[in-house]
């Protein structure tokens, strides 16, 4: 019996920094929408992918409202939907489930973070605004 490698689609992760993206913190679902689609037309979102949204929790039903169906985390503070989003990466193993990350910010914050994913085998891609 002969063994053959299985094959997986390519996953993507989307890591949202949501408000960066926007320009500020106090945001609407159309703001929310807006953004959505500026990221899809610069990186096309598949069934398989996978987005989380950072936000501030004043921010959430917002970013439900303007985002469905994506994963929310949320933080409180200056830099609370980085960290919210940082913590995906740092305890969540996204380097074993993922072949491709898309960053979505346009926050330095996530450089180190960047380089380790494309350290372990990742394809890292950044989104700004």
């Amino acid at each position: 019996m002969s063994s053959s490698a299985t094959s997986y689609p390519v996953r993507t992760l989307f890591l949202v920094d949501v408000e960066n993206l926007v320009g500020h913190g106090r945001l609407t679902a159309q703001e929310v929408a807006t953004a959505r689609s500026e990221v899809a037309t610069i990186r096309p979102i598949a069934d398989q992918d996978l987005v989380i949204i950072g936000s501030h929790p004043g921010n959430v039903i917002a970013a439900g409202q303007g985002w469905p169906g994506a994963r929310y985390v949320c933080r409180r503070g200056s830099d609370g939907a980085d960290l919210a989003l940082l913590e995906v990466v740092a305890y969540e193993n996204v380097h074993t489930r993922f072949t491709q990350i898309v960053i979505a910010s346009g926050d330095g914050i996530f450089s180190y973070a960047a380089a380790y994913l494309a350290s372990t085998g990742c394809h890292v891609s950044i989104v700004g605004s």
